[in-house]
């Protein structure tokens, strides 16, 4: 996997970023990029000086989400079959804020963790889960 950009109005795609880094959301700038290296590390690339910089704090499971509105941290989540959390990530330093708790509705028959959409402004989250249920029949009297 590789990360490119491309002028809208056309031409060709150009690499961006070191050959191991994938690039998951843009900052409102436009001059930095989240995302991940090949070691699973999350980094922000920064476009003004072509580096990397490894942003303490975030585990490899996490979901790396969006820049906040203020450009300062991340939002990134954790998620199971049944719950997810949704934290704020400050860039510099790595600290982490809980934002919100969420436990899925319906548990029976999740199958995958919970996939978020998070607004920050208005604290407003949607979801969504796999849920794969069936019947069980007992049949008594077969030969």
């Amino acid at each position: 996997m590789r990360t490119y950009e491309m002028n809208l109005e056309g031409g060709q795609p150009k690499p961006l970023g070191p050959a191991d880094f994938v690039g998951v959301a843009v900052a409102k700038d436009g001059k930095r990029i989240l995302g991940r290296n090949a070691s699973a590390e999350t980094v922000v690339f920064d476009l003004a000086t072509q580096k990397l910089q490894v942003i303490p704090g975030v585990e490899s499971h996490e979901t790396l989400f969006k820049w906040t509105e203020d450009g300062r941290a991340l939002i990134v989540y954790s998620s199971t079959p049944w719950q997810a959390r949704i934290y704020r990530l400050e860039v510099g330093t790595g600290r982490r804020t809980l934002l919100q708790t969420i436990e899925a509705a319906e548990k029976a028959g999740s199958t995958m963790p919970i996939r978020l959409a998070y607004a920050e402004s208005s604290r407003t989250y949607a979801y969504s889960t796999v849920r794969i249920l069936g019947n069980f029949y007992v049949v008594d009297g077969l030969e």
